[in-house]
């Protein structure tokens, strides 16, 4: 599992952090869900080819053309394998037992809130169950995020874990986790720094057979040179606080 600190410009990532609600959701509207026809119908060519459609016969579209054609009485929605009750408990009981996040669409909360906002009725016997279980693994979710973000400025490398991160999830903390992360990142390469000039301190006497450097002496062009190059296990240290 790979770990991240501040989005790198250009990445996928970066670019959600500037993305509202809304949009996010209209994105989510090109995931693909299964409808099932209620008449048969040739291939729609619009904003790409799906069908044929069979009247009672499972088709998978993107989940913008599943919403037109559920509001216009054409098919109904077939409930996502994921979002079944019983698969979210499971999510659910892996979310308070792991510290990773388990594994869910990336559109998760965007596909859920318009499924069970306009095809309810086509989600199963279970839709009140789903809606708690849906805002738990949320909150879990949110909670995991939070601590990741007190772990990390306890650690020198700042780095958190973001696998596996819905891109909803990451909204109410994106301002927050981009300004906290700045800060620490900051703050670390200041300690770095001021670790770096300590040691060279320390180090410049025993270069020198023990004695510090003389005005006027050697040791100021050997001061110099450690300014300009400091040895290999100060570089490894200044590198790992940049």
């Amino acid at each position: 599992m790979a770990s991240h600190g501040v989005p790198e410009p250009g990445s996928e990532a970066s670019t959600l952090r500037h993305l509202s609600p809304d949009e996010l959701e209209y994105l989510a509207g090109d995931e693909m869900v299964e409808v099932v026809p209620s008449e048969s119908h040739k291939r729609l060519h619009f904003r790409g080819t799906y069908g044929p459609f069979v009247a009672g016969s499972r088709t998978a579209v993107p989940l913008w053309l599943a919403i037109m054609l559920k509001r216009r009485n054409k098919a109904s929605i077939a409930c996502p394998p994921w979002m079944t009750a019983e698969s979210l408990e499971r999510v659910l009981a892996a979310e308070r037992r792991e510290e990773t996040f388990a594994e869910l669409p990336f559109h998760y909360l965007e596909i859920s809130s318009l499924l069970l906002s306009v095809a309810a009725d086509d989600m199963g016997q279970q839709v009140d169950r789903m809606r708690v279980l849906l805002e738990d693994i949320e909150n879990v979710r949110q909670g995991k995020m939070y601590k990741g973000m007190g772990d990390a400025a306890q650690r020198a490398d700042g780095a958190i874990k973001v696998n596996r991160i819905g891109a909803m999830e990451l909204l109410p903390v994106r301002t927050f986790f981009s300004a906290a992360l700045s800060s620490m990142y900051d703050i670390s390469g200041a300690k770095g720094r001021a670790e770096v000039a300590r040691l060279q301190r320390v180090s410049a006497p025993d270069a020198m057979g023990g004695a510090a450097p003389k005005a006027g002496g050697g040791g100021g062009q050997y001061q110099g040179d450690l300014a300009a190059a400091p040895p290999p296990q100060q570089q490894s240290r200044l590198r790992r606080f940049r």
